[in-house]
């Protein structure tokens, strides 16, 4: 079974509970993209989104001045407002770069080129097999 990228329906439990409720990283392990890189120190997307939706509820920019793997502006993305993070880790930096910019990949564009490179990997092979037969 193939996963999206990101669930087709996300909602905010903001309305429901405090957006306190559940601060770490927990819950992230079970959503796309949140769960590609576990960051210890990372807020849950739950959180996130409750925080940024309660004190930002029109299209604006979230600034995070330590993006870390990037919950804060993948959420922010999601919901309409553009984002700037600064992280000093080189790590966290790309993985935060990956996905903020995952949500702009068509994941059927991806697998066509993915069937691509198979294909071509396997008819090179191909070749190489046959020139080894080949009598010298």
């Amino acid at each position: 079974m193939q996963l999206s990228l990101f669930p087709e329906t996300q909602t905010s439990n903001a309305k429901d509970k405090s957006v306190f409720s559940d601060p770490s990283f927990a819950s992230n392990k079970l959503l796309p993209v949140h769960r590609w890189i576990p960051w210890i120190a990372g807020f849950s997307s739950s959180f996130v989104r409750g925080v940024v939706e309660t004190k930002l509820p029109q299209p604006g920019t979230v600034l995070d001045p330590f993006a870390g793997v990037g919950t804060t502006l993948v959420e922010s993305a999601l919901i309409g407002h553009d984002g700037v993070g600064f992280e000093i880790n080189p790590y966290a930096a790309l993985a935060c770069r990956v996905k903020v910019n995952a949500y702009k990949l068509d994941p059927e564009d991806i697998q066509s080129k993915v069937r691509v490179a198979k294909a071509d990997k396997a008819c090179r092979l191909y070749e190489s097999v046959v020139e080894l037969r080949q009598p010298k």
